[in-house]
């Protein structure tokens, strides 16, 4: 591998791994992972090949790198419904708020976790980790935590979430498509979405068992 110059890592500037991160988030977000080289990233960066190999010898690491950062700040947003003491009802509500709101504050991010979850099929039969584990482990706590309590009816709770994360990420990701099919705008619509997504969820889970 070729050695990267000096005047490409300069001890004096610790931002250069952020920016390539960052650079990296944007464009895996609008092309996917098949859709960019690291070449792509590397010029979006300022940075030459083999500097960019200093940080992340292959793509697949520089993914991941970006996966496991996009997947520690949604947990981040998240945190507090997830350590709450509050009833399982006023939980699942705080999550739901928080997890939409990351989405609507986060558009790239959005994008990225839509593709992983739609478009990692080639990858997924080898994968060894997925960034999420710890994030839908977490969420899925909350509803098992509610039918232990008797409030919540049974059901399989990591689908119950990945169903909450698919409605909100697929309507957030579409919104300006949507909003035009429709005619209304789309901060209007993204709220009236949010309300009765969120009223579908509490329907499901709190209405008697069959």
């Amino acid at each position: 591998m070729a050695r990267p110059r000096l005047a490409d890592i300069d001890p004096a500037q610790p931002a250069t791994g952020e920016r390539l991160l960052v650079e990296a988030e944007k464009l895996f977000a609008a092309h996917g992972f098949a859709g960019v080289s690291l070449r792509d990233i590397g010029k979006a960066a300022a940075l030459s090949n083999a500097a960019l190999l200093h940080y992340y010898p292959s793509k697949e690491k520089l993914y991941r790198a970006v996966l496991d950062r996009v997947a520690a700040d949604m947990e981040a947003a998240v945190a507090p419904a997830l350590r709450s003491a509050a009833q399982p009802v006023a939980r699942l509500e705080a999550l739901f708020e928080a997890f939409a709101d990351w989405l609507e504050g986060k558009p790239d991010r959005a994008r990225l976790v839509m593709r992983e979850l739609t478009e990692n099929v080639e990858r997924v039969a080898t994968a060894r980790h997925f960034v999420m584990t710890r994030l839908i482990d977490g969420m899925s706590q909350i509803v098992l935590d509610g039918q232990r309590a008797g409030v919540f009816r049974r059901c399989d709770a990591p689908l119950f979430v990945f169903h909450m994360i698919g409605s909100l990420s697929y309507f957030a990701n579409g919104l300006p498509t949507i909003a035009g099919i429709v005619g209304r705008k789309p901060d209007a619509l993204w709220q009236a979405h949010r309300r009765q997504t969120l009223a579908h969820l509490r329907r499901a889970l709190l209405q008697e068992q069959d």
